[in-house]
């Protein structure tokens, strides 16, 4: 019964950060099984900020952002993400974390942060993309 309360309060005190959590996981997924068109949905239909390591930061249109991720992709295998930190404020949030990858049979780690709002579907898209070493 205890447990149950405690369940209870718990999502009423955090309902956003629930649903911004379950659309990283679902942008971890697409990460990993390099699936563009998820990405593409997840991704702001307004320029967003964009540094990945390698070049410079620049806004960038969804389409340009999945060009660029495509390309970071491609020269690295087994991406892996792991988020440290996820929050919000009800209308924009942030996710920290690492980006696993292989390069040339080596294993880099990269650090991960993203910006994020909240549209008026109660869908949570990204407004700011980093990846750096």
């Amino acid at each position: 019964m205890l447990a149950l309360i405690v369940s209870i309060f718990l999502s009423v005190l955090s309902p956003m950060s629930s649903g911004l959590k379950a659309d990283i996981e679902k942008l971890s997924g697409a990460l990993t099984k390099r699936d563009l068109p998820a990405l593409r949905s997840e991704i702001s239909s307004a320029r967003i900020y964009v540094e990945l390591d390698g070049r410079e930061g620049a806004y960038l249109s969804n389409s340009q952002t999945v060009v660029v991720l495509e390309n970071f992709m491609r020269s690295r295998r087994a991406i892996q993400t792991r988020f440290d930190l996820i929050t919000d404020n009800g209308q924009s949030g942030s996710a920290t974390g690492i980006l696993t990858a292989k390069v040339n049979g080596r294993t880099l780690t990269y650090k991960l942060n993203l910006g994020f709002i909240l549209l008026d579907n109660k869908k949570w898209v990204i407004t700011r993309l980093s990846i750096r070493q």
